[in-house]
């Protein structure tokens, strides 16, 4: 109940509380409450001083809260709070209470909360061990963190990478005389100042292509030693057979008059052939100045074509081998060469399913993607073979007792060999 002390004053009334304080905010530890006045009658000017209480459950002053705001302490907990406030004029004064808090209760954890990204230090090279920082995070304390690196290529180059070819050649250089292995293994040869950067066969994706002048360009490559099942894809856009060989004819690759993949425009309208065992044409023709997907497998019994993803083909033979030193472009590097671009040839250790290559040609739109690299879920990162070619990045968990948080690094350079 309000009290009041009158003192003298002709014609002046004291102070008296006609509707009591009250708290505003959360009963919880670091969280500020705010008192507000309630209602006085009295003579003007009336001015008001404030006293925060801890009731536990008889109430007490809290020493040193006598402002209009008070954040709730840890010795606050379990308890409730009231704040007292005195309004005092020129003839009296009198206190008011307001009623008790909720139970204080303690702070609720904030969860993480990113503030500067990851960072990725080290060279991006086959063999160099890279690190990543956690970077900065705000949260409720204790904040623990966890790791996965990710190898980001194009859509297309990693739907390829997942299935394990033995050689992969994105023949994406803007200079020099290097054909890169994705899978570091067997490097190419661009031969006779073959034009490289041209425009590639996937959208969403800056990797360019090598264009073939018909006339002497090809890429050379070591043998690959495929004596049992395998396979042989590629992306051609054929503007024309070249200026050597029979009219007609461009070889895709190749090492001898067996051993090739003929893009033939002779006669039979633009399929594909190949002189493994006899002549095994595929069931579909290709158009000249556009882009087509293709695929060559043997399975040890039955040769067969893929064209843009769909079946081409099959012939039963027991005879078809990749065992030599062989030709993008050519199949010996003088004759039935090829006049276009080629890109994104690739060898397999086996055949290839029909699955598998329709998720390929599927791939061709896909923009650039991360994909997790198995077990690399530690701060640091040692890249291998399968990162040749493609950026790195860290992606960092952040968890604390109200959640977790993920935040992920820049891009590395691409991995070199």
């Amino acid at each position: 109940t309000p009290t009041a002390k009158v003192t003298t004053g002709s014609g002046s009334t004291p102070p008296v509380n006609t509707g009591v304080p009250t708290i505003g905010g959360s009963a919880q530890v670091g969280q500020t409450l705010t008192a507000a006045n309630g209602t006085w009658t009295g003579t003007a000017p009336i001015s008001y001083t404030y006293q925060w209480n801890r009731c536990s459950p008889g109430c007490a002053a809290i020493p040193g809260a006598t402002t209009g705001t008070y954040t709730v302490v840890s010795a606050d907990l379990g308890a409730t709070l009231t704040v007292s406030v005195k309004g005092t004029n020129s003839v009296g004064n009198a206190t008011a209470t307001s009623a008790q808090t909720a139970t204080v209760t303690s702070a609720s954890a904030s969860p993480p909360v990113n503030t500067a990204l990851p960072a990725v230090t080290g060279t991006a090279q086959v063999g160099q061990q890279l690190s990543v920082g956690n970077g900065t995070w705000t949260g409720t304390a204790p904040i623990s963190y966890s790791y996965q690196w990710k190898r980001c290529g194009s859509g297309y180059a990693s739907t390829v990478s997942a299935d394990n070819p033995l050689s992969y050649w994105r023949l994406g250089e803007a200079s020099g005389t290097t054909a890169a292995d994705q899978q570091n293994r067997n490097a190419g040869t661009y031969l006779n100042g073959i034009t490289l950067g041209a425009a590639g066969a996937l959208t969403g994706d800056t990797d360019t292509a090598a264009s073939f002048d018909g006339s002497n360009d090809a890429v050379s490559f070591a043998n690959p030693a495929l004596t049992g099942p395998f396979s042989i894809e590629l992306w051609g856009f054929l503007t024309g057979p070249g200026s050597t060989g029979a009219t007609g004819y461009a070889t895709l690759l190749g090492y001898d008059y067996t051993h090739r993949i003929l893009w033939d425009t002779s006669g039979t309208g633009g399929k594909l052939l190949t002189q493994f065992d006899g002549s095994f044409f595929s069931t579909v023709n290709l158009s000249k100045n556009a882009w087509h997907h293709i695929v060559y497998s043997w399975d040890g019994t039955t040769e067969r074509f893929y064209i843009d993803g769909a079946a081409a083909g099959s012939h039963a033979t027991t005879k078809p081998a990749w065992n030599a030193p062989f030709t993008l472009g050519s199949y010996d590097g003088s004759d039935y060469l090829f006049k276009g671009r080629l890109d994104e040839p690739a060898l397999y250790n086996g055949a290839l399913t029909p699955t598998q290559i329709t998720n390929h040609y599927a791939a061709r739109t896909g923009s650039s993607s991360c994909t997790p690299i198995s077990g690399a879920t530690t701060n640091t990162y040692t890249p291998v073979a399968a990162d040749t070619g493609n950026t790195l990045t860290a992606t960092v968990t952040a968890t604390n007792s109200a959640g977790t948080a993920n935040a992920t690094s820049t891009p590395t350079a691409k991995v070199t060999p």
